[in-house]
């Protein structure tokens, strides 16, 4: 039976069912999820073990890990609560990569912006932990003998280009929210964050984690996308959700990865 509803109907119908799809199957199914997120980034000369790093779904958010398999290491790490966060490493920065990112952006901005989102960085990884009720680490301002040390490097910085973020904005209105998924990356700014979690006394690297985020494809329009460094936030937000949550679940814990669609405009 043929249908009855105006075209503009019709589009409207089936742009919503797209976006029912994606916001119901797409966030809860992690295998589709990360395959909607950008691959990992070169590893840089902070991580030790960069060539040995591997994908743990099962267990990590980040696209690349690296465990120590020593069982006393990681029995005598696991009897320390104490937590030292170093200031974020900008040694291994990589210049602007993207064409869209230097549209409007340039290196020594690029610089200059790492700066303060380091500190914000920094900042959100202390306050996870601060803000956490369970967590299993009590933060200290300090290297100490009795506390582990979590390092962090920002690798990857390619800034938002405002107008790339218009013309994904209105491929997704006039035509299937979310379809920047499938065509955007090259429009969307990006970064990298390395993490080296160590002990200290016993010189013995524990974990090390490397991720990479890029701006989310939105079902209307994310105001990240109009802001040069918002995709960077909220990016640090989560990472450092992440990061404390797996400090305080069992091994057999998945932590789930965050999601490549972005529901609300902020």
């Amino acid at each position: 039976m043929e249908s009855s509803l105006p075209p503009i109907w019709k589009r409207t119908f089936c742009q919503s069912i797209a976006a029912l799809v994606m916001l119901v199957g797409f966030p809860s199914c992690q295998a589709l999820n990360r395959a909607a997120k950008p691959g990992p980034a070169e590893p840089s000369a902070f991580l030790q073990h960069g060539k040995e790093m591997k994908e743990m779904p099962e267990r990590s958010p980040f696209r690349m890990n690296w465990v120590n398999s020593s069982v006393a290491a990681q029995k005598k790490a696991a009897a320390k609560q104490k937590l030292y966060i170093a200031p974020v490493n900008l040694l291994h920065l990589r210049r602007i990569s993207k064409t869209a990112s230097r549209l409007e952006s340039t290196d020594a901005s690029q610089q200059k912006a790492a700066k303060v989102l380091a500190t914000y960085m920094h900042d959100e990884f202390t306050a996870a932990f601060r803000k956490s009720s369970g967590t299993h680490f009590k933060l200290v301002d300090t290297p100490s003998s009795d506390a582990l040390r979590l390092d962090l490097a920002l690798v990857e910085l390619n800034p938002n280009s405002i107008s790339a973020g218009l013309v994904r904005t209105a491929a997704g209105t006039l035509t299937v929210p979310g379809v920047d998924s499938l065509f955007g990356r090259p429009l969307k700014g990006n970064l990298a964050i390395e993490g080296r979690l160590s002990d200290p006394s016993a010189r013995q690297t524990l974990f090390e984690f490397a991720d990479r985020e890029e701006n989310k494809s939105s079902v209307l329009f994310t105001f990240d996308d109009f802001t040069t460094y918002g995709q960077a936030r909220r990016a640090m937000r989560e990472w450092a959700a992440q990061f404390e949550e797996m400090t305080r679940t069992p091994d057999t814990h998945r932590v789930r990865d965050s999601s490549a669609l972005a529901i609300l405009p902020w």
